[in-house]
């Protein structure tokens, strides 16, 4: 049963985690580094964190760093970003991972969840890219772990997170593009001719950018572009695409674990690829291959 976990932090009124009992799975050597770490408290001369409202850490952290000296040189360079105030919680994103808290109840790492990441990433990104600097992949949002597991939420989600125990999934709006499940292929291929490309792709992540949502492909993906006249061109790109108006909407296929291949079809709006369909793909790749090369001899 989910549940909130209060902990009494001095110079906070309460940090917040969820909680559901499961312990989170490892997504890499320094995940499982951390459950073997130990509590150290927080040094004066970690600037990044020494005041962020809790006393000890981990050690090694999530970030797989060992020693506080490595902790120190690699969290340094990131006070910049914090002092540029991107995001109201920079610090408590950068922390979550560089100075993990430690707490004596839990035996197991508490994660920043995804929300707090995309929030700082949406809100530092755009500072960050003035300088000529991407967001790092060890910061890579889909690491994180929904809500719904043992994590620390941006600050507006405890209050929403208490408001969901009562909440209808019947009156939940969802994005006409991802109303697709019963019609599934038949669906794509009813729409094919009335759009102008279709794409199958892996989802690296996808966020809310202003009022729509945009998906990042992982790698590259396989986009079948229509032109006007109707000839088709077979294309491999890197892809971003775009759900307008995603941002005010839940798309089942996009909120759900990123895993295995979606299908889409869509028009192009200037330079952007929107989708108008979209479904999860639940055979093999090489049916997915199939089903593309069968959209190619389709007359419309």
């Amino acid at each position: 049963m989910t549940s909130l976990l209060r902990v009494q932090i001095a110079g906070l009124p309460f940090f917040t985690v969820f909680s559901t009992g499961i312990v989170i799975q490892s997504v890499s050597a320094a995940a499982f580094s951390a459950l073997q770490s130990a509590c150290k408290p927080i040094p004066n001369t970690l600037s990044l964190c020494h005041d962020v409202g809790y006393k000890d850490m981990r050690l090694p952290n999530l970030l797989g760093h060992d020693t506080m000296k490595e902790v120190q040189q690699q969290s340094g360079s990131w006070a910049a970003l914090v002092s540029k105030k991107c995001h109201p919680e920079t610090k408590k994103f950068l922390c979550s991972l560089f100075a993990p808290v430690c707490l004596p109840d839990l035996t197991e790492p508490v994660w920043p969840c995804r929300n707090l990441c995309e929030d700082v990433r949406n809100g530092c990104l755009p500072v960050m890219s003035t300088f000529g600097f991407p967001w790092p992949d060890m910061f890579h949002c889909n690491l994180f772990p929904n809500n719904t597991d043992l994590c620390i939420p941006a600050a507006d989600s405890v209050h929403s997170k208490d408001n969901r125990r009562n909440h209808d999934p019947e009156s939940e709006v969802v994005c006409d593009a991802c109303n697709l499940a019963a019609e599934g292929e038949v669906g794509i291929k009813k729409n094919y001719c009335k759009s102008r490309f279709v794409v199958s792709l892996k989802v690296a992540e996808s966020f809310t950018d202003g009022p729509d949502r945009k998906i990042v492909a992982s790698g590259r993906s396989r986009v079948l572009l229509r032109n006007e006249d109707g000839v088709r061109i077979g294309a491999v790109a890197e892809s971003q695409l775009w759900l307008l108006e995603g941002a005010n909407c839940s798309c089942e296929e996009l909120d759900s674990p990123l895993s295995g291949y979606l299908l889409g079809v869509g028009d192009i709006n200037g330079s952007r690829l929107v989708l108008t369909r979209l479904m999860k793909w639940l055979k093999a790749e090489r049916e997915l291959k199939k089903f593309m090369k069968s959209l190619q001899r389709v007359q419309c």
